[in-house]
């Protein structure tokens, strides 16, 4: 399945404002139907309203017209080819040939056209933390299994099951002489043991291998990660001090993906695994949402590094201050843009920079968003619901003030 990356998605939008006009093609596919009789309806539709609309010439009119019977040819003919996990199909194609094709296994937006000099790439940017990988590692004393996980499923690792001879407790026990005193064995458990030096020899035996086995599972994630270039790690183990164990010997690389920990044991089911994990993740997220949503508050309250209302987020983009721009999920204004010098405003209609026509707009807030990852700032939407921020719906951690 074709997903999309980071990268891809500022492709995308180093795409905007070209001379030459884009189709922006997001199919639900969650519901059986006329998959080509549906584009075909959508695409007419569009179509139609590029016939008024005055930044279309003739020839870029006749160029989509011809792009939509090749695009329709596609599904026709097979070219697109939607795999039995996709949810949502993601289709850019521009008339100087571009052509991206993205599935995921969400439902990204619902059905939906548009036709532009810009690709359209909201309904992407709503759900970056979808395209988040996750790596997680799950161990005991013994064995250690890697997969990463991304758009909420299992990419397997088979060739990241990492086994380690640590004797185990019986042969520890057999070397005893007697009562007294513990000895970890392979499962993390104990036993009573004697208490003598001979003992905690052995004890210093068996927790070496423990600790060299922990070593060699910190040092395949480290692999994984410079393999697949997952973006946050999440740990797993039957004891809590396995992982605390753990987290010591991670690279300084993987300490800084590092976000949480759950209790599992790697031979357990996928499935079960997988479920655990993404309790896990979703926690995370919605701690970091209300993390930064509080901060937003608070810099702002304290005339520090942030600021609330579409306004002063503005005014903030066009100085490149945003460092994170933050928004309600449905959040839409409607203003104008600048094609020229890419100003952006609610309420003027002749850019200030170079005096020209500024093209009104029903989504300024697609425009801001693009504007935000343009400018290499980060964009996060605001799923569940805050008070105080509902009432601005959208704000911004600035990288400076001026």
């Amino acid at each position: 399945m074709t997903s999309l990356r980071q990268k891809d998605l500022q492709e995308l939008i180093a795409r905007r404002n070209q001379e030459e006009p884009i189709i922006s093609l997001y199919l639900n596919l969650s519901r059986p139907q006329q998959r080509s009789t549906e584009v075909n309806s959508m695409l007419h539709t569009s179509l139609q309203k590029v016939k008024s609309d005055d930044r279309f010439s003739r020839e870029q009119q006749k160029s989509l017209q011809d792009l939509s019977r090749k695009i329709d040819a596609a599904f026709h003919g097979g070219k697109i080819r939607l795999e039995p996990r996709s949810r949502t199909l993601a289709l850019f194609v521009g008339t100087d040939g571009f052509w991206k094709e993205v599935q995921f296994p969400v439902i990204v937006s619902h059905s939906q056209v548009h036709v532009s000099f810009s690709p359209y790439t909201r309904p992407l940017t709503a759900l970056k933390n979808v395209f988040t990988r996750y790596a997680v590692l799950v161990t005991d004393s013994r064995q250690a299994r890697i997969f990463t996980l991304f758009m909420g499923d299992i990419e397997n690792r088979h060739d990241h099951f990492v086994k380690d001879e640590v004797p185990d407790r019986v042969r520890a026990k057999a070397s005893l002489a007697s009562g007294g005193g513990r000895v970890m064995g392979a499962s993390g458990g104990g036993e009573p043991v004697t208490s003598g030096i001979g003992d905690q020899k052995i004890q210093r035996h068996i927790q070496d291998h423990v600790q060299h086995h922990l070593r060699n599972a910190a040092e395949k994630a480290l692999y994984v990660c410079k393999d697949s270039g997952f973006e946050r790690l999440i740990l797993a183990s039957t004891e809590d001090y396995l992982i605390s164990s753990l987290r010591n010997h991670l690279h300084s690389y993987l300490q800084q993906r590092y976000i949480a920990a759950f209790k599992a044991d790697p031979e357990e089911h996928t499935d079960k695994l997988r479920k655990k994990a993404l309790g896990v993740i979703r926690t995370w997220e919605q701690e970091q949402e209300e993390q930064t949503v509080n901060r937003i508050l608070e810099e702002n309250h304290a005339a520090g590094l942030a600021v609330l209302g579409t306004e002063p987020v503005l005014e903030a983009l066009g100085f490149g201050q945003v460092h994170t721009l933050v928004l309600e999920n449905d959040l839409k204004l409607g203003g104008y843009v600048c094609d020229q010098d890419g100003t952006l405003s609610t309420y003027l209609e002749k850019c200030p920079a170079c005096s020209q026509n500024m093209r009104k707009t029903e989504d300024l807030t697609e425009e801001m968003i693009e504007e935000a990852v343009a400018q290499g700032a980060e964009v996060e939407h605001v799923s569940r619901s805050h008070e105080e921020f509902a009432t601005y719906g959208i704000g911004a951690l600035l990288r400076f003030k001026v």
